[in-house]
């Protein structure tokens, strides 16, 4: 954990700014692509989930009688962290993909 303060403590703005611009531009659409696919697939295994009739008694405390759907979103939106580290494993590996799958003249 030192270590992990110790280089916030050494990164600058313009430096994360400048590393995030780099990202965007090499991983921009894909990553989009990806996180959204990874929601949707989160998204519609929870609902299954929930419509199948796994009892999540909080879940049902917080969202009432609402429904599948906003019950699904509710989970979907607490798994927003394991999502993050999910896309970013995948990521590179996709990266590499889409690299590979391109034409080359």
């Amino acid at each position: 954990m030192s270590r992990l303060r110790q280089l916030w403590a050494e990164w600058k703005p313009a430096e994360v700014k400048a590393k995030l611009k780099q990202l965007a531009v090499d991983y921009g659409g894909l990553a989009l692509a990806v996180w959204f696919g990874v929601f949707g697939l989160t998204f519609a295994a929870v609902a299954t989930l929930v419509h199948l009739g796994v009892d999540w008694p909080w879940l049902t405390e917080r969202t009432g009688s609402a429904g599948t759907l906003v019950a699904a979103y509710a989970v979907t939106k607490l798994l927003t962290p394991v999502r993050l580290a999910v896309v970013a494993a995948i990521l590179p590996a996709a990266a590499r993909l889409r690299d590979r799958s391109r034409l080359r003249p």
